[in-house]
């Protein structure tokens, strides 16, 4: 990839963000000083968004604000994929790796031989640049009143939202589980008929509950949208969804250890009652849908089983099922095309796929599909709902993929 395609490429997105900023600045426009701009809050909203009944967000779409300054709310970043632990991100961040907070390294520094960006060059005018040599890049922090931008998002009014796509946790997925406190995940998504802006947000520092992550600008103070030159899909939100977690077979069971290994477990689901034909029934709670880290809302559940009270023939470890339904048909399954069909959905949305060219190729392969996965989601069309089968291990060392 030669570097002079990405500048042009980032100049042309630029000209688009900012062509979509919907509000008014002083002199010197947004991120550049004068005056403030007028904007409605913003909720630093990355990916579209589609909702059941009213549009549950607030923000002008296409909207931004980018006031940080380096170092306060603002760092750096190449286009380098960085992995942490077991983890790979899109991008490599300019911040010290050993602290216990964020700490942002000077430009100067993160390209500088050893640094974290060697071979990158950062520089402020394009007449300037090295066509050869890739740039060092803006990243502005999420969590801070400094920064604001506002993806794309819709209502649905009465319609219920179809779902074309379903991603379960990768937690979930990849690995079997003691029995501690779980983290649930799961999101839904439609095919927009006209596609919406989505920005590109980059890893800024950290794993868990120190994760920071921005929006990835250019050196106008403009954030990067991500796609060509719009998203056509937007993640579902139903205040409606719920979370049924059962314990479908009495006692312990060997967990598998690689995909492929797991047998189908049938069960009869009944849409009245919202019950597993003979399956133990946990709960059956509210789903919330979360903005998360990256500024895309998910259904979010702290599924806390250590704590839980269970009959001693049932036990805590075994098999459970984990299913997601809307009880008002808000989120909607009946259009899903299984694996089989001709032009079938995949489980995830593509990624890499639809990108800007640069990222894609720094994309890891778990973003782009759901291969190799442990425990692999199910849609069920006729019962308008989907659900993961887990294994919950007998001791605290769990097992498969990691």
């Amino acid at each position: 990839m030669r570097r002079i395609d990405w500048w042009n490429l980032r100049g042309a997105v630029a000209v688009l963000a900012l062509a979509l900023t919907s509000f008014a600045a002083g002199p010197g426009g947004p991120g550049q000083g004068g005056g403030r701009p007028v904007v409605e809050v913003a909720n630093n909203l990355s990916y579209p968004a589609l909702f059941f009944g009213a549009p549950g967000q607030t923000g002008v779409i296409g909207s931004h604000r980018l006031d940080a300054t380096f170092p306060n709310g603002m760092s750096y970043g190449c286009l380098k994929p960085e992995t942490i632990g077991t983890t790979t991100y899109p991008n490599t961040s300019c911040v010290d790796p050993n602290a216990s907070t964020v700490t942002p390294i000077s430009a100067a520094a993160c390209v500088a031989a050893g640094g974290a960006c060697e071979g990158f060059e950062y520089v402020t005018d394009p007449a300037l640049d090295d066509p050869a040599t890739p740039n060092l890049e803006r990243i502005y922090w999420q969590k801070t009143a400094l920064n604001q931008w506002q993806a794309g998002y819709l209502g649905s009014g009465v319609l219920s939202l179809p779902v074309d796509y379903v991603d379960w946790g990768d937690n979930l997925e990849s690995r079997s589980w003691p029995a501690q406190i779980i983290r649930v995940e799961t999101n839904t998504f439609t095919t927009l008929v006209t596609p919406l802006v989505r920005f590109e947000v980059w890893h800024v520092f950290g794993q868990g509950t120190n994760e920071l992550w921005g929006v990835h600008a250019t050196e106008a103070a403009a954030p990067v949208p991500y796609g060509f030159p719009l998203w056509p899909y937007a993640v579902n939100n139903s205040a409606a969804a719920r979370l049924n977690i059962s314990k479908l077979l009495n006692g312990p069971a060997s967990c598998p250890t690689a995909p492929g290994q797991a047998t189908p477990i049938v069960r009869t689901w009944d849409p009245v009652a919202h019950l597993w034909d003979g399956a133990w029934l946990l709960s059956d709670a509210v789903y919330t849908a979360e903005l998360n880290i990256k500024g895309s809302y998910v259904y979010g559940y702290n599924w806390n089983l250590r704590s839980a009270t269970v009959p001693p023939a049932v036990n805590k470890a075994g098999w459970w099922r984990l299913t997601f339904y809307t009880p008002n048909q808000s989120v909607d399954f009946s259009t899903w095309r299984t694996p089989t069909e001709a032009g079938a959905n995949t489980l995830a949305p593509p990624e890499a796929a639809l990108a800007a060219a640069p990222l894609a190729a720094a994309l890891p392969a778990a973003e782009e599909e759901e291969s190799g996965a442990l425990y692999v989601p199910v849609v069920d069309q006729t019962n308008n709902l989907t659900y993961l089968d887990i294994c919950i291990t007998a001791t605290r060392g769990g097992g498969g993929k990691k």
